[in-house]
């Protein structure tokens, strides 16, 4: 049923795992090795991790294959399905027989073995102190045979969720960081230039970027980094009228 057949082999198994996730540079290469790794712990035949945007928007980040990303992406145009529903639900979810599955109307496995006849779907959810408790999104684990998938199998899904959602929250805080830091040398560099080429007082350059900003619908940060590219004040933006 699993790669694993004991708890002691389970937990090494989610051990290795865990270091792999930790050592992923980006948000690529964590999804891809956690929808390798789960399929590999499930003995599955494909898996999809789903990324939940801003505006709970569901995207498709990693898939071990074309079955599994069309399956995400006919859930989304049908507007449910397993994946709709385990993002919203911490316990997960176990389709036995897609075939006979009555929970989303529309959606449903085909017997001739091109799209999933049995799924595993898990919520990923960060639990560490400063996160934010919403969920980042779903890993979804198929098979093109029915009963693939049994009580054991989602608890071990669960497992692996927990170090997926952990690494992957302390990723984006560290990305957050990044882009934090970058941001504000950028827009020190634009408040630097307003008052070497426009003789704008730095104590009102940044009133002035945020005025700037608002007005033209973008952020801060985009708006400084035209300035740096332009080496001045862009011809579609005016400097107030000085006294």
């Amino acid at each position: 049923m699993r790669a694993a057949d004991g708890p002691l082999e389970v937990a090494g198994f989610l051990a290795r795992v865990a270091a792999e996730l930790a050592a992923a540079s980006d948000e690529v290469e964590l999804t891809r090795c956690a929808a390798r790794r789960a399929t590999e712990l499930l003995l599955g035949d494909g898996a999809a991790v789903v990324a939940r945007r801003r505006r709970g928007r569901l995207e498709t980040v990693a898939a071990t294959d074309a079955v599994a990303r069309r399956e995400e992406e006919l859930q989304r145009e049908l507007g449910n399905g397993p994946t709709l529903t385990a993002v919203r639900h911490p316990d997960g979810l176990v389709v036995e027989d897609a075939v006979r599955e009555p929970r989303w109307p529309g959606w449903g496995g085909r017997r001739d073995g091109t799209a999933p006849r049995s799924l595993v779907a898990v919520q990923l959810m960060p639990t560490g102190l400063h996160d934010r408790h919403e969920p980042l999104g779903v890993l979804a684990v198929h098979a093109l045979r029915p009963r693939a998938f049994g009580q054991e199998d989602l608890e071990a899904l669960l497992l692996l969720a927990v170090h997926v959602s952990a690494a992957w929250a302390a990723l984006r805080r560290t990305v957050t960081l990044a882009e934090a830091a970058e941001s504000r040398h950028l827009i020190g560099v634009a408040q630097g230039m307003l008052a070497a080429s426009a003789h704008v007082p730095v104590d009102a350059s940044f009133p002035l970027l945020q005025g700037w900003a608002r007005a033209g619908n973008v952020r801060v940060r985009d708006l400084a980094e035209r300035i740096i590219a332009t080496g001045g004040v862009p011809d579609d933006l005016e400097l107030p009228d000085t006294p």
